[in-house]
């Protein structure tokens, strides 16, 4: 009878984790508050890890080595439980849900690598998913007035580089293979954003109200440049404009940024 027991119970051996990356690396917390109006600690990438292996959503269902799936370290690793199910059968399940989940499904605010992690989650413990303040942060991030005002921004800059560029649009990790194998990662690394943080961590000398103000123009600049890459007016930035002066160029990091 004990080796019936052993049979049975032995199955549901396998833990399950969720790893938990900053793609902001830091930015958010930083500068949250400026942008959106509320503090957000990161921006979270999650990876479903079980038997050694990672899934996520890169430029499709990615498999990787764990820990090895995105060109930084994780921020968090979560345990979520045990599963009874067999990697076969979460292969099986990764088939059938696949064409939901391509480089031209991904929606940056309501279809990403957080929704593919939570699904994953669900399938293998049936029915428990990754926390929900992972999956909602873009719908928490712009709950407030100002968040508000940016969601058709962010929208509209995604599908402007969705065309320009491609199906991958805002997915950071877009360009990764759906057929990735479970080895360390050869994407090319994240580019250095050390002078970029150094510029950000300037601006925050100035209020809260002259940021916002800041990053709104300087979005709405890069937006310009995605949808019109040709035209040499939206390539160029007259930094003796009054505008531009007074809500960037006399800024502490303004123009750094």
């Amino acid at each position: 009878f004990f080796s019936v027991e052993l049979c049975v119970v032995a199955p549901c051996m396998a833990a399950v984790q969720a790893y938990v990356y900053d793609i902001s690396q830091g930015m958010a917390r930083a500068m949250s508050a400026a942008i959106v109006g509320k503090q957000v600690d990161i921006i979270p990438h999650t990876g479903i890890v079980c038997w050694g292996r990672e899934y996520f959503y890169g430029g499709g269902v990615c498999v990787a080595a764990a820990g090895q799936a995105i060109p930084m370290q994780p921020c968090q690793i979560l345990d979520l439980g045990t599963t009874c199910k067999s990697q076969a059968e979460l292969e099986a399940f990764l088939q059938r849900i696949s064409p939901r989940y391509t480089a031209e499904t991904y929606q940056l605010l309501s279809h990403n690598c957080n929704h593919f992690a939570d699904e994953v989650a669900k399938f293998l413990l049936d029915g428990k998913g990754i926390p929900s303040s992972i999956v909602n942060i873009a719908q928490e991030a712009l709950s407030t007035p100002q968040g508000a005002a940016l969601r058709p921004l962010i929208e509209g800059f995604e599908s402007s580089v969705r065309q320009q560029q491609g199906g991958t649009g805002l997915n950071p990790f877009g360009t990764v293979n759906q057929a990735m194998p479970a080895q360390p990662s050869t994407t090319a690394p994240v580019s250095d954003q050390t002078e970029l943080k150094e510029a950000l961590i300037q601006l925050t000398a100035n209020s809260i109200e002259e940021q916002r103000a800041a990053l709104q123009t300087l979005c709405k600049l890069t937006e310009n440049i995605v949808k019109n890459p040709t035209e040499p007016k939206c390539r160029t930035v007259r930094m003796a404009n009054a505008a531009f002066k007074k809500k960037v160029g006399e800024l502490k990091g303004g123009t750094e940024v």
